[in-house]
């Protein structure tokens, strides 16, 4: 039998063996790492479906099959955190937000064994606002368990491919959006399945854009008050003229002598869900390159004042994205 003997190796296959064992532990520390610094923020754990003798229940619930379900989200709780920490202008004050945080957890509680069946019977107008006030809930549940944000391995990944992520914001939670997985109604969601897969495809409705928030200055501002089936289209187009008419850098600018009209990248990103309610005729909007950009400016121009809508029907012009703000939707 070989017996392995250190002494009787060279001196040139000593430092290949070290040399060999270093690089494995390198390896070996960066994949931890790596591993750590790429994993998905985790949804908050939930407790045990509600029973009959559930105390402080969120919501009502009923009894099906020998199950207990919530019979409609605890949506007076959402009302509330948002009234008290969202200001006027769409920012979040995330310190006091997460103090109130089993607030939110009840009501993420009251959707996440909300009784599917329940779902089937509403209306489309309150299924959609269901969605919406859920996918800007469970945003906010994800920013308050990961506050304060700070720069991360993946942000600095993000900046070195040529993405500008700043130091807070939500962009520096790696895959937040396609693997962090909520439960709603029983099943797993994640956020890019709420808007992509579910209010986009379901409803068809182009102005969901302007009431979604992704935690991002960017972003349409989030409302301080729920949605609401009765309230739902006087709110979208709130929503939609706040964010069209806001001037900020980020926002819309329509420059007439520059010939060059300035967009958030929102509208380009999602421009083909804009295409089916907004049909321009044949020899108006011509200056957009496209079909999509066409609806698009369509559909901008329902919001302006009339000079600048036949500036944007009739002229010859640029039309540009602006770059986006991930900057944390936070209040000062």
């Amino acid at each position: 039998m070989t017996i392995f003997a250190w002494d009787t190796l060279s001196r040139r296959r000593k430092i290949i063996l070290i040399s060999l064992f270093v690089l494995f532990d390198l390896i070996l520390v960066l994949g931890i790492v790596a591993w750590i610094a790429f994993s998905p923020p985790q949804a908050p754990g939930l407790p045990q479906r509600p029973t009959a003798d559930t105390k402080q229940l969120p919501a009502s619930i009923h009894e099906f099959e020998g199950k207990y379900y919530f019979s409609a989200p605890a949506t007076n709780i959402l009302e509330q955190l948002l009234k008290t920490h969202v200001n006027e202008q769409g920012l979040v004050n995330y310190a006091n937000l997460a103090k109130d945080r089993n607030k939110l957890l009840d009501y993420y509680y009251s959707i996440a064994f909300l009784d599917p069946r329940a779902y089937e019977r509403w209306s489309e107008s309150r299924r959609m606002v269901f969605w919406i006030n859920a996918y800007n809930a469970l945003t906010l549940l994800i920013i308050i368990d990961n506050y304060p944000i700070g720069s991360s391995i993946y942000g600095i990944a993000q900046n070195f491919l040529g993405h500008e992520i700043p130091n807070s914001s939500i962009r520096n939670l790696p895959w937040v959006w396609e693997q962090t997985h909520f439960t709603v109604m029983g099943k797993p969601y994640t956020l890019n399945h709420i808007e992509h897969e579910t209010l986009r495809k379901e409803f068809k409705e182009p102005r969901i854009h302007m009431a979604i928030n992704c935690a991002s200055a960017g972003c349409p501002p989030l409302r301080n008050e729920i949605y609401q089936e009765h309230q739902i289209n006087k709110q979208l187009e709130q929503q939609t003229r706040t964010f069209l008419l806001n001037k900020a850098e980020t926002k819309m600018n329509i420059d007439k002598q520059a010939k060059t009209v300035y967009l958030s990248p929102i509208l380009d990103w999602f421009g083909v869900d804009f295409i089916a309610t907004n049909k321009p005729s044949a020899n108006h909007y011509q200056s957009g390159k496209n079909e999509q950009e066409r609806s698009v400016l369509l559909f901008v121009s329902r919001y302006v004042n009339q000079e600048e809508a036949n500036f944007l029907r009739s002229e010859t012009y640029k039309v540009h994205y602006r770059a986006y703000d991930w900057s944390l939707n936070e209040a000062p």
